[in-house]
């Protein structure tokens, strides 16, 4: 099937995108971008926080923030290793409001669709559904967040994770296997520390076991190492 050079340019752009999450796994499908210019995807938040796997300061109150996940083009990203926070992830990370960041993708033209799902304590629950996302061919990449509560400014999620392969279709499945994240705004080393604004403002960083050993009382150590702390589905739809 020839590729028309809009849809050459749009798997280009694919295959350069950043990725904040480390562990990506997908199955492919049949259905090509020329073809389906817009589907639907499923999309579920596992829980993998916990003390067994994590360290032994993990919290009794433990939970995860309302997750929101959204769908966007090439040229946005919600957040980026090594980068300022905007004030929307900012907020998200230090007190789990979404309402900025939802306001800041509703702005933002490369944004087409986002969703959010309902927060829950680990010991309640281990995975929520949240409703389905919309991806177009001109917003073919995905990118979420989620604060690690409580915290001083700790998240999860991922960063631009492409939702086609590279013979221009859709993926069937994508799974992305998160760790925890700092936004760069608060010094607080514990879950449970008062507010302690960075100053100046740092950049976000994956929380491994170096970060943690260097900028926080061990959290999330065991053994010497960081496990991941959540998994994110998306799942396309068939009708």
């Amino acid at each position: 099937m020839k590729i028309s050079v809009h849809l050459t340019s749009v798997l280009f752009a694919l295959s350069c995108s950043s990725i904040g999450a480390t562990r990506i796994r997908t199955k492919k499908s049949s259905k090509s971008l020329q073809d389906y210019p817009e589907v639907s995807y499923k999309v579920v938040f596992k829980n993998k926080w916990s003390a067994k796997a994590h360290s032994p300061l993990y919290p009794s109150s433990a939970h995860w923030s309302s997750p929101v996940v959204a769908s966007h083009n090439k040229n946005w990203q919600m957040w980026e290793k090594g980068k300022g926070a905007s004030e929307g992830v900012e907020i998200v990370a230090e007190t789990g409001s979404t309402s900025k960041l939802k306001q800041e993708l509703n702005a933002e033209a490369s944004v087409h669709d986002h969703v959010q799902g309902p927060g829950f304590f680990n010991s309640v629950t281990q995975q929520v559904n949240l409703p389905d996302l919309t991806a177009t061919t001109m917003a073919a990449h995905a990118s979420s967040i989620t604060m690690v509560a409580p915290s001083p400014d700790w998240f999860t999620g991922f960063d631009t994770v492409a939702l086609v392969d590279g013979e221009g279709n859709w993926f069937r499945k994508v799974k992305v296997i998160v760790f925890p994240f700092d936004a760069g705004t608060d010094s607080g080393t514990t879950f449970s520390t008062g507010n302690v604004a960075t100053k100046p403002r740092g950049r976000i960083m994956k929380m491994n076991a170096k970060f943690c050993w260097e900028n926080t009382d061990g959290v999330f150590l065991k053994e010497g190492k960081v496990k991941p702390v959540g998994v994110f589905t998306l799942q396309l739809k068939t009708n």
